[in-house]
């Protein structure tokens, strides 16, 4: 399972699953709240970014660039996604800290390093989107990339403790995604560079047009 990590980077198959599975469970959120198979499904995304992350930590080019570039449609997207759910933070700043933690961590400088620890503390005082679990579960792909049964074992963990946090048991569907990020066979598909990050926001708004003409037609 190890050899789909080593895929050729142009490879988005992977990404376009995660946006996929994404926008099923915000229709499920948004438009079917009470049909719970959306949601279910869209269990899968999440994981899969938090590995792309981990990813693109180690492929970018320059990963100041790439933590402003998160930051930045962070903020784009934080305006409809503010009409999406009332509080908190979306997920382009959970996206940012993990990967400002596995920045920190792989700094020469041990007082850098030191730095994730308020990056990880600050889930007490910042509502991020899945919150320390969230945060944790990319730093699980950083440290266990190639090590499937070990990152098997800590989405498990993981799912357990955002069971036991928020009672949401369907998070454990999470472990899903981890035969696609080891096993999705290579097609050589590539999608435009800000695709996958334009199109957050652009489908949160669109998704609240049609709540908004459904509810007053």
């Amino acid at each position: 399972m190890e050899d789909a990590i080593k895929k050729p980077v142009y490879d988005d198959t992977l990404k376009l699953v995660a946006i996929l599975t994404m926008l099923i469970d915000h229709i499920g959120y948004l438009l079917f709240p009470d049909q719970i198979v959306w949601r279910m499904i869209g269990r899968l995304s999440f994981p899969i970014f938090a590995f792309l992350v981990a990813r693109g930590a180690r492929l970018t080019r320059s990963q100041p660039r790439y933590l402003l570039r998160m930051l930045l449609y962070g903020l784009i997207s934080q305006i409809p996604y503010s009409y999406f759910v009332p509080s908190g933070l979306n997920i382009f700043f959970t996206l940012a800290a993990g990967l400002g933690i596995i920045l920190c961590l792989s700094h020469r400088q041990p007082f850098i390093k030191l730095l994730a620890i308020p990056i990880l503390a600050s889930t007490w005082t910042i509502d991020y989107s899945y919150g320390l679990y969230g945060l944790l579960l990319i730093l699980a792909f950083h440290l266990f990339y190639q090590k499937p049964v070990l990152m098997t074992l800590a989405l498990a963990a993981l799912s357990w403790y955002y069971w036991e946090t928020t009672r949401v048991s369907i998070q454990v569907l999470a472990l899903g995604a981890l035969p696609l990020i080891y096993g999705l066979p290579y097609t050589g598909l590539r999608l435009p560079k800000h695709v996958g990050y334009l199109f957050y926001p652009v489908h949160i708004t669109i998704l609240l047009l049609i709540r908004h003409f459904l509810w007053t037609a």
